[in-house]
């Protein structure tokens, strides 16, 4: 089903929802959601990962006032939110 924003997204652009979908085929019961051949909607989404551990203080870089076509912005992070780093993730 995928982690973060997918299940949100996949049911905002296709209207699919995907924990509907899952516990059909849970339960035995074929699964056809009707799939439109175009997007009901465009998103986009971005993750801009802590650098280090912290506190946010504040969230200016993100301005999103500098695009009046947007309809919905939803950051992850609030001013003054703690901010966690694994180690282990430079790995990668």
């Amino acid at each position: 089903m995928g982690g973060g924003p997918v299940y949100g997204m996949n049911q905002f652009v296709w209207g699919i929802d995907l924990v509907e979908e899952q516990f059909l085929g849970a339960c035995g019961i074929p699964s056809r959601p009707y799939l439109s051949k175009i997007p009901q909607k465009c998103i986009a989404e971005f993750s801009v990962n802590a650098q280090k551990t912290g506190t946010l203080q504040n969230a200016d870089w993100c301005d999103v006032s500098a695009f009046p076509s947007l309809t919905v912005a939803e950051p992850l992070a609030t001013v003054e939110c703690n901010l966690g780093f694994a180690q282990s993730a430079r790995a990668f």
